[in-house]
């Protein structure tokens, strides 16, 4: 036991020391050579109408998220309420953002599985809720590829998450179409423990199969894909509204393939709040459409602060309420 978790451990800050070395390098590299006069005439221009809308389209898109989350935890047989939902979900994205290594999920798993849920029930809502995004993502590539030629140093990453997406939806389809088996293979596994440790067990991979069931059904189904569709329309419209406040006049593919290479940027670790590789994905975009080094750094800055700003004050508050309310109530 001690050895698995010095393992862990290990693993851990062997990750932690890597994003920060990936993160330093990522943020030297889109510093190098630029022009900070020009960068600050470039942000202090920026139209204001447009950076409240591109502000207002984020929050939507958190709002969203949540919604989504909440149609997940709420089959018939669930009464989690959406204050605790949001509160839980918000924290965790600002857990995600700040710290290099990822705890948000964990403390989701945590705060919502105390709360009238099974850990297992959470964690299935939130595997399910990745493969819906990385399908949603793989959409998108496939829209960007038909309108744009993707560049060379982007098709390495996107491969790979093409990869990765197609898999994890084929594993989940899997799953859902031979629940029983799987389920039986488990309670054979399940001999081998204790009374205590076979009844956790069953239990949460039970309620993790169920998390599955909302997408047997028609209507949260159809929800679920509306709402993944509206999550990231959103995401493409704060990055065209960012563009329209710094008035960069490029194609409407640039807000798409921005938000095509932050993704793919943001996978890897780095410094907290993404800082560095955020800044230079966007460079790279948009050096595509011939926007110069200095103004498509000034628009990885501000749209940084647009999409960061609204997940890391209410994340903190929630999590501020969380440590000090603890999880939400199981209601009755």
């Amino acid at each position: 036991m001690k050895r698995a978790v010095a393992r862990l451990f290990s693993s851990r800050i062997t990750q932690l020391l890597l994003g920060l070395g990936v993160g330093f390098l990522c943020l030297f590299l889109a510093l190098r050579g630029v022009d900070w006069l020009e960068v600050q005439k470039t942000i202090l221009k920026a139209a204001p109408l447009y950076i409240c809308l591109a502000f207002g389209v984020t929050v939507v898109n958190i709002a969203l998220k949540i919604l989504r989350w909440q149609v997940q935890l709420n089959p018939d047989r669930q009464k989690i309420r959406l204050p605790g939902i949001a509160a839980s979900f918000l924290s965790a994205q600002m857990l995600n953002a700040v710290v290099p290594i990822r705890l948000g999920e964990v403390q989701r798993v945590y705060v919502i599985g105390g709360s009238g849920s099974t850990h297992g029930f959470v964690l299935g809502t939130i595997v399910a809720e990745k493969s819906l995004d990385m399908l949603a993502y793989a959409v998108l590539i496939g829209i960007l590829l038909l309108w744009i030629p993707l560049p060379k140093w982007l098709g390495g990453s996107i491969s790979a998450l093409i990869g990765i997406t197609l898999i994890q939806v084929a594993l989940l389809f899997i799953l859902v179409l031979k629940r029983d088996y799987f389920l039986g293979l488990v309670e054979k596994l399940s001999q081998h423990f204790s009374a205590r440790i076979r009844e956790i067990l069953l239990k949460n991979t039970h309620s993790g199969f169920a998390s599955f069931d909302v997408f047997r059904q028609p209507l949260p189904a159809l929800k679920l894909s509306l709402i993944t569709a509206l999550i990231w329309s959103a995401a493409v419209l704060a990055n065209y509204w960012v563009l329209m406040a710094l008035d960069i006049r490029v194609p409407l593919a640039a807000s798409l393939l921005v938000l095509v290479a932050v993704q793919a940027g943001i996978s890897f670790p780095s410094l907290p709040g993404k800082i560095g590789v955020f800044e230079l994905t966007c460079i790279l975009a948009l050096e595509i459409f011939g926007v110069s080094r200095a103004i498509a750094l000034s628009y990885g800055i501000l749209l940084h602060v647009v999409v960061f700003i609204p997940i890391l004050v209410p994340g903190l508050i929630s999590f501020l309420y969380l440590q000090i309310e603890g999880p939400p109530p199981v209601p009755h």
